[in-house]
């Protein structure tokens, strides 16, 4: 896979790209440019247009902006699309300012969040759709137009027939629930339908969504669905060109979250872009790809369609390592080649606030590969230099919440504070070890390093940590999507010896010493149990010493997600290697 920065400007909250082809070829990336996510006082919707398929792009084309007009409102640039004419359409969010039931504010900008919205956008002029139009393939634009069309965090598409299609969300005052609703025009945008409901009322978050159109002529809507309790993605379908839709059935690999983005490959299949939902701990964005009869399958949206996912193609394409993770709300075009450009906005390495726009570009191989997810960190410099680790190398500074109610953390006054994670040179060679600090107060930091995901009900996972000596605060955590200890590593002065405890903090002691061998501890993850065992580096462990299985009291983890470290105070406790993999499954 190939990335490409599309814009960054360290001034801007970028967000919300979207991308097409134009008629002559050029690829047209449309985003939000503002001073903070959710608005503030620097609105504007932005293009830049690349010659050479995603490679680089071109200055910064202002379509709309509202800079230093707060009066104006706040728009969001949200979906960009080439018409059948060969004209490019861009639909926006534009959000005005009006008191809103006796709040004078602008609502999005303060308010940041939809669940916070206290009005119902479809049932007040308050979040309008507006459109722009160019003729020239993006460098010129008209604009804009008023659709009327009440709603927000749109998607905009375009069928066989010519009928276009708006997505948007519909805020239900009741129930704090919201609702995917569609608006249809047949005059090219000109005038538009009432809202159409994508589903009936459901207990859950269905806002966000976009619409293929299968060869057969069906039309299928993939909607956000980070809520849905049996963790995976959801869809509905249409028979009637989008006048009536069924569902919400089961869709996809994992929940789907943010923005969604569907399409037909040239292969005939569907490619849906999404963030990824129901971890916790992750800031992940990825895809699925399924065969259109799967995707006309309709799969009950219940727990069986997370113990079989419909999608059985997916990846992962990019993680957002920032402490301040905002990312996520994507989209893609195909190349004339069969390649995949698809573009995010992530704040990775960019300050809080400030996220950038990404480019990724995938062949078909890398589309559709197994993807095994190995994952070795050894420690070795450059990458791992002598200092902090958070924000090495794929690690996180951990916010203390993901935590968990761990004592040490939560009270100011106990003496485990000063602890953060420190790369030091291994002794006689010229290799590196992570260890904690040595001295008390300061702030404390734990890092967490995101891998996987591994899905534990289709597959065994292998993790094994090479480490020697002990701690006062020596602890490895591997955790699952809601964040929740599947298994917690521990080599500190609570015990001489190595142990570990479980989700429900039941001990598992190894009889094995903590001091200067090097250890290579392996945990062994499956869907019914987890077996930790033990032995000198190199050699092969007699057999586990702890074996935890879930009861009644224990929730069974589906997926691992990451490993939290947290080291420090008195002693010496060093970690030399972290790797990962899966393993064949026993029959």
């Amino acid at each position: 896979m190939q990335t490409y920065t599309i814009s960054r400007d360290d001034r801007y909250h970028e967000a919300w790209p979207s991308i097409c082809m134009a008629a002559n070829g050029n690829l047209v990336c449309s985003y939000a440019e503002a001073d903070r996510h959710g608005g503030g006082a620097l609105p504007s919707a932005i293009v830049r247009i690349s010659e050479d398929e995603g490679a680089t792009w071109s200055e910064a084309i202002a379509v709309e902006t509202l800079m230093d007009r707060p009066e104006a409102g706040y728009i969001m640039c949200r979906s960009i699309i080439r018409l059948l004419d060969d004209s490019l359409l861009l639909a926006v969010d534009w959000n005005k300012t009006e008191s809103i039931r006796g709040v004078s504010e602008r609502w999005y900008a303060h308010r940041g969040l939809p669940w916070n919205w206290n009005f119902d956008p479809i049932s007040g002029p308050n979040a309008e759709a507006t459109l722009y139009r160019s003729i020239d393939n993006g460098l010129t634009w008209t604009g804009p137009e008023r659709t009327g069309c009440l709603t927000t965090s749109l998607n905009i598409r375009q069928i066989s027939d010519g009928t276009l299609f708006l997505s948007g969300t519909h805020f239900r005052t009741e129930g704090l629930s919201e609702d995917q609703v569609f608006f249809r025009s047949t005059d090219s945008g000109r005038t538009w339908s009432d809202p159409i409901p994508a589903t009936e009322p459901i207990p859950a978050v269905t806002a966000e969504a976009d619409l293929v159109e299968m060869p057969s002529g069906e039309l299928v809507t993939y909607i956000r669905s980070d809520d849905n309790p049996p963790g995976v993605g959801m869809k509905s379908i249409s028979y009637d060109r989008g006048l009536t839709w069924e569902g919400p059935f089961a869709a996809g690999y994992w929940p789907t979250s943010g923005r969604i983005n569907a399409g037909i490959l040239s292969t005939g299949e569907v490619m849906v872009t999404h963030r990824v939902g129901g971890f916790y701990p992750q800031a992940w964005f990825g895809y699925f790809i399924e065969e259109p009869e799967t995707a006309l399958e309709r799969i009950p949206n219940d727990s069986d369609a997370r113990s079989n996912p419909p999608a059985k193609v997916w990846g992962m394409i990019d993680n957002d390592t920032s402490p301040h993770a905002d990312h996520g709300y994507g989209d893609w075009v195909e190349l004339p080649n069969g390649d995949v450009y698809v573009v995010n906005y992530i704040v990775d390495n960019a300050p809080e606030d400030r996220p950038q726009i990404r480019g990724y570009r995938l062949t078909r191989d890398e589309l559709v590969a197994r993807h095994d997810r190995k994952l070795l960190i050894d420690f070795n410099s450059p990458a791992f230099r002598r200092g902090k680790l958070a924000g090495q190398a794929g690690w996180v500074q951990q916010r203390p919440e993901l935590w968990g109610t761990t004592e040490w953390l939560e009270d100011p006054s106990a003496d485990y504070l000063g602890n953060y994670v420190v790369v030091d040179p291994k002794e006689g060679d010229a290799g590196f070890t992570i260890t904690g600090s040595r001295n008390r107060g300061g702030n404390e930091e734990v890092v967490r390093r995101d891998i996987g995901p591994y899905d534990l009900l289709r597959e065994d996972v292998e993790v094994t940590l090479t480490h020697k000596g002990r701690q006062r605060v020596a602890i490895v955590r591997l955790v699952d999507e809601r964040s929740n200890t599947i298994v917690e590593f521990r080599s500190d002065h609570v015990h001489d010896d190595i142990w570990a405890r479980d989700q429900r903090s039941f001990f598992y002691r190894s009889g094995i010493e903590a001091g200067e061998t090097w250890w290579e501890t392996r945990f062994l993850l499956t869907k019914s149990r987890v077996e930790v065992w033990t032995a000198a580096a190199g050699e092969e462990a007699d057999g586990p010493w702890a074996v935890i299985e879930p009861n009644e009291s224990y929730e069974r983890s589906t997926t691992l997600c990451a490993a939290v470290v947290a080291l420090g105070d008195e002693g010496e406790f060093y970690i030399e290697k972290l790797s990962a993999r899966m393993i064949e499954r026993a029959s």
